[in-house]
């Protein structure tokens, strides 16, 4: 929590001074958070009974608002923020964070206001999330780190967070025990603007080639089926070179004159793939093309060429005089200083091929993959409450009894498990066990869709063992029940 102090004037009338606790730059917004307000008196009158409180932000490209009146008693008065904020999200799918503003509201005048970067998620007692997201500190290492197996041979996305973008805070990643390399494209293609084709009028002229750094901006042209650069006065150009860290080339968005048909790309932080039989870029349900809040970066992009491992790293910036709390872990602050601490991202490439692959959205709003062993299937069919009698005769006689169910439902779970995990492993693998959302990987069609199917975890006990060094977990996976046909 913060507080700030500062006397209410309207006009040139003081309603007295406000003393108000609100909430920290991140929050998550299935903790309670609250305003606390409290207006003093002005010659022992309270001169402020009713306030305002304005909660503010973008939701689907359009400004949504809510409010909430509040009377105070002797100046007094507490809102629950929590579930205003929850309101802002509609589909976490893609956006499971955002920047709210928070305004207070005297006589119909803005007197204070202040911007939240709010989580979709939830954080208990001894849990960090610093300015990069959910990581462990260990009190030996100047950093924070956390590790994540990346099944190589399967779709996969790293959810990645940042309070604030800057190009001088862009991650710097290697791998295979090369160097860290400032200069890597980590996040998706970005596109700009999508044209139907070259006539638009914002578009002036066509050049064969240009430079990046005389390019403001990439845009798509549908009916050519390629991406342009685009300069501030709008000529084109059909290939152009990298201008990092503002431009990516455009090796990154055609190939021999013709879209990358296996990229995502970002427009409008919304992931967007190119479908093969509508022949044009279509929006990805799953996942978040920004560079501020939660948003995701694809390895298979980063590291091409990755066989062991790699790692991402983003610098923190140190402040003189700032240090980490030195109170006990459990109770250590849940937000450490903004950008203080370097934050590394291990990546242990696995190259196998068969199991059950698993996405689901963490209780810190991330996402988590893992591939797990396959184990027993049940299939527990359910019989409808209705029969139909069969008039069919048998040997040329009639019979009673003949029955057949009208209906027949088939539930099915299978047996996963993820056996032998280091701690860190098995930490953001368990949290699967409280994810609302989960889903399994089916394939991919050929226009180039993932297919995602929608499963629950069945409702049980998971034993956790501190004193040994690897550990087991074991899940059963619900999937969508069959319906077989009605007579």
């Amino acid at each position: 929590m913060k507080r700030k102090e500062f006397s209410i004037n309207i006009g040139s009338t003081n309603l007295g001074q406000c003393i108000l606790d609100y909430p920290d730059e991140v929050v998550f917004v299935f903790n309670p958070l609250y305003l606390d307000i409290h207006i003093g008196a002005v010659g022992g009158a309270y001169k402020v009974n009713k306030v305002t409180v304005r909660v503010s932000g973008i939701v689907d490209g359009s400004a949504r608002t809510h409010s909430v009146n509040i009377s105070l008693y002797k100046g007094r008065g507490k809102v629950y923020l929590s579930r205003l904020m929850e309101l802002f999200f509609d589909d976490v799918r893609w956006q499971r964070s955002k920047t709210l503003t928070v305004q207070l509201i005297v006589c119909d005048s803005i007197v204070w206001q202040s911007s939240v970067i709010a989580v979709w998620g939830n954080l208990s007692v001894g849990e960090r999330f610093s300015q990069y997201g959910a990581f462990k500190f260990d009190n030996h290492k100047p950093y924070f780190e956390r590790k994540r197996v990346w099944f190589k041979n399967f779709p996969f996305m790293l959810s990645m967070f940042a309070h604030q973008y800057s190009y001088d805070e862009i991650p710097m990643v290697k791998y295979d025990g090369r160097p860290y390399d400032s200069k890597a494209m980590v996040y998706f293609p970005n596109v700009d603007y999508i044209f139907d084709s070259t006539d638009d009028e914002s578009i002036n002229g066509i050049a064969p080639t240009m430079e990046g750094s005389s390019l403001e901006y990439i845009v798509y042209i549908r009916d050519e089926k390629k991406f342009y650069g685009m300069t501030g006065d709008g000529f084109l150009a059909r290939s152009w070179t990298s201008n990092h860290p503002y431009l990516l080339g455009s090796e990154n968005y055609n190939s021999e004159d013709q879209i990358r048909e296996n990229n995502l790309y970002s427009y409008e932080n919304r992931l967007m793939r190119y479908d093969r039989n509508l022949n044009d870029l279509v929006v990805v349900h799953y996942g978040n093309g920004g560079k501020v809040g939660i948003y995701e970066v694809c390895p298979d992009y980063i590291f091409p060429n990755a066989i062991h491992n790699a790692t991402l790293k983003q610098q923190g910036k140190q402040t003189e005089g700032s240090k980490i709390s030195s109170f006990d872990k459990t109770f250590d602050y849940t937000f450490f200083m903004s950008g203080e601490m370097t934050t590394i991202t291990k990546l242990i490439i696995d190259h196998s091929k068969e199991g059950v692959y698993l996405r689901w959205i963490d209780r810190f709003g991330m996402y988590q993959y893992y591939l797990f062993s396959k184990g027993k299937t049940v299939r527990k069919n359910k019989l409808g409450s209705d029969a139909i009698v069969d008039e069919l005769p048998v040997g040329g006689m009639y019979f009673s009894n003949h029955e057949r169910t009208s209906h027949i439902d088939c539930d099915v779970s299978t047996k996963c498990g993820a056996p032998m995990l280091e701690q860190d492993i098995y930490d953001y693998v368990s949290s699967i066990v409280t994810s609302p959302i989960i889903d399994i990987y089916m394939g991919m069609e050929r226009n180039g869709e993932e297919l995602w199917v929608p499963v629950n975890i069945v409702a049980s006990s998971y034993e956790y063992d501190p004193q040994t060094l690897l550990h087991d977990l074991e899940i059963e996976v619900s999937l969508p029940s069959i319906n077989a046909q009605t007579l």
